[in-house]
């Protein structure tokens, strides 16, 4: 809180503030991670305090699935040329397979 004055963004709470409490109450599922810059000598510069929370489960099953898809995904970015010629092929294959697809489940289905 800036007293009133329109202050600069230090000033302002932030949603650190507002969750500190609930990351010490669980910092033992949460495992926050603490650097600080303690004052030293009598005129200090600057002191510093920074508490990052990290996301376990982004950490531990997003990030690698991501990075595997993405991998795969690789061998397809490369058709992803810009020529339109290129995409309306890739269309028209599309539908011509879906046709055949639709037309062999009938006869298959058909009593």
């Amino acid at each position: 809180w800036g007293c009133g004055y329109a202050g600069r963004g230090r000033f302002q709470y932030t949603a650190s503030s507002f969750g500190q409490p609930l990351v010490q109450a669980l910092s033992g599922v949460l495992a926050p991670r603490a650097t600080v810059q303690r004052a030293e000598g009598p005129f200090p510069a600057e002191v510093a305090a920074r508490v990052d929370v990290p996301d376990r489960v982004e950490e531990r099953v997003f990030d690698p699935l991501f990075r595997a898809a993405a991998q795969r995904m690789a061998v397809v970015r490369r058709f992803q040329d810009g020529r339109i010629t290129r995409y309306l092929v890739f269309i028209v294959g599309t539908l011509v397979v879906g046709l055949g697809w639709a037309v062999a489940s009938r006869w298959v289905l058909a009593p």
